[in-house]
């Protein structure tokens, strides 16, 4: 089944009817930011008895089908990007509940980026076949590792501290909580 072509085919059904109400659920938030108009909609169908059972052999435990439509409008160049995104899952129809959740999670993955770029460089330099992946997977483990030890310094000074100094290095390696 194709949820993309089928949550799309759903747009001009009108939800806010009786019998529709209890297989929809709709969130709306607008955001003014950064020279940004952002409008996210998040639209929720609980996919009923025979959309379960032809889900069943693919996703075990679905209880809702999810559509994160989202509209940026930079107010200075007047550009207009739409975004959808489409995600399954197993929670119920809590449309404001999903929507922040999948907000909050982006939000931890943005934060995390972030900070393995800057102290890690991980966009810097280019890398061939698995190897992004595979610094990415240790750059990971070693943020894990630093952010382990309470003392006070940013990560880039422990990480350069680690190593130069094999004492503060091993004292790293032992905190590790598994």
């Amino acid at each position: 089944m194709d949820v993309e072509r089928w949550l799309d085919e759903m747009d001009g059904v009108d939800i806010d009817r009786p019998v529709y109400r209890s297989h929809y659920g709709k969130y709306v938030t607008e955001e003014v930011s950064h020279g940004r108009i952002e409008t996210r909609e998040c639209l929720v169908y609980s996919p009923g008895k025979i959309m379960e059972s032809m889900l069943k052999d693919k996703f075990e435990g679905v209880k809702s089908i999810v559509r994160i439509s989202t509209e940026r409008l930079e107010v200075a160049t007047k550009k207009l990007s739409v975004e959808k995104r489409y995600y399954i899952t197993s929670l119920g129809l809590k449309p404001k509940e999903i929507s922040e959740a999948i907000r909050s999670h982006w939000d931890i993955e943005n934060r995390l980026h972030w900070q393995l770029d800057v102290s890690f460089r991980e966009d810097a330099g280019r890398k061939v076949g698995n190897a992004a992946q595979n610094f990415s997977l240790i750059n990971k483990m070693a943020l894990y590792i630093i952010k382990q030890d309470e003392t006070k310094g940013s990560v880039a000074a422990k990480r350069k501290n680690a190593g130069w100094n094999d004492e503060y290095l091993f004292k790293l390696l032992n905190k590790i909580k598994i």
